[in-house]
C-alpha cells in the first residue's frame, strides 16, 4: 500500500511535469510566431513571414502559403522551400482546395500514403526529403474563403496534442497578420493615388494649350488607371 501510494504520486507529478512542458513548449510556439508577425508588412513579406512562422513554430523544415484567388489556391508564400515542391505547387494548389474547405487542422505522418493530398505532392515533397506534413486552414480576412498553411517535415514525424494546439495559434496570428498587411497596403495605394492625382493636377494646371492639355489628361489616365493605352 505504501509503495502503491508513493507511484501514484509519482505519476501525477510526472503528469503535471510532462502538462508544464507542453504548456511551455505552446508559448515558447506562439512567442516566435507573435514576433515575426508582429510588424506590418507588404503583403508579399507578409506571406513569406507567415510561412517562415509557421515552419519555425511547429518544427518544420519548410512551408508555403496557400490563398484562395478564383474559388481555388494558389501558393502565395513560401519558406525553405525547394524549387521542385514550389512548382508543384504553383501548378497544382488547387488540388488541395477540398482540404482548406474542411477547416481542420490536417497532418500527415507520412504522407506517401496518404491520399488526402495527392501522389503528385507526396511525390514533389519526397524528393526533397520531406515525407511528413501539417495543413493548417487560413481563414481570409473578411470570410473571403479560407487558404491553406502546409508544414513539410523531414522524415516520418508524430504530432502531439500540443503541436495541434500550436497550430491553431498559428492560424489565428497569420489571419491578424494579413489584415494589418491588407490594411498597410490600402494605406500605401491611397498615399501613391493621392500623390498621382496631385502631381496630375498641377501639370494640367499649368498648361495651357488645349492639344497639350488632352494628351496630359489621356497620359495621366493611363498612369492612374495601370491601362494599356487611352
Amino acid at each position: 500500500e505504501g509503495f502503491a501510494s508513493l507511484a501514484s504520486i509519482a505519476l501525477r507529478n510526472a503528469e503535471a511535469y510532462e502538462e508544464s512542458t507542453r504548456q511551455t513548449r505552446v508559448e515558447r510556439g506562439f512567442y516566435r510566431i507573435a514576433a515575426v508577425l508582429s510588424e506590418p508588412l507588404s503583403a508579399q513579406e507578409t506571406l513569406d513571414a507567415v510561412a517562415q512562422a509557421a515552419a519555425e513554430a511547429l518544427g518544420g523544415d519548410s512551408a508555403a502559403v496557400l490563398r484562395p484567388a478564383a474559388g481555388e489556391l494558389e501558393l502565395a508564400g513560401s519558406y525553405e522551400l525547394a524549387a521542385r515542391l514550389a512548382a508543384h505547387l504553383r501548378e497544382s494548389a488547387a488540388a488541395l482546395t477540398d482540404c482548406a474547405r474542411g477547416g481542420n487542422v490536417l497532418a500527415s505522418r507520412r504522407l506517401a500514403d496518404d491520399s488526402r493530398f495527392g501522389e503528385a505532392l507526396a511525390r514533389a515533397a519526397e524528393a526533397d526529403d520531406r515525407h511528413s506534413l501539417l495543413a493548417v486552414p487560413l481563414p481570409e480576412p473578411g470570410g473571403e474563403g479560407t487558404g491553406l498553411v502546409l508544414v513539410f517535415f523531414r522524415g516520418e514525424r508524430s504530432f502531439g496534442d500540443d503541436q495541434l494546439e500550436l497550430a491553431g495559434h498559428v492560424a489565428a496570428a497569420a489571419r491578424g497578420a494579413l489584415e494589418r498587411s491588407d490594411l498597410y497596403e490600402r494605406e500605401r495605394r491611397s498615399r501613391s493615388l493621392a500623390q498621382t492625382l496631385t502631381r496630375a493636377g498641377r501639370e494640367l494646371a499649368g498648361e495651357l494649350d488645349p492639344d497639350n492639355v488632352l494628351d496630359e489628361a489621356v497620359r495621366h489616365a493611363v498612369e492612374l488607371l495601370g491601362a494599356d493605352g487611352a
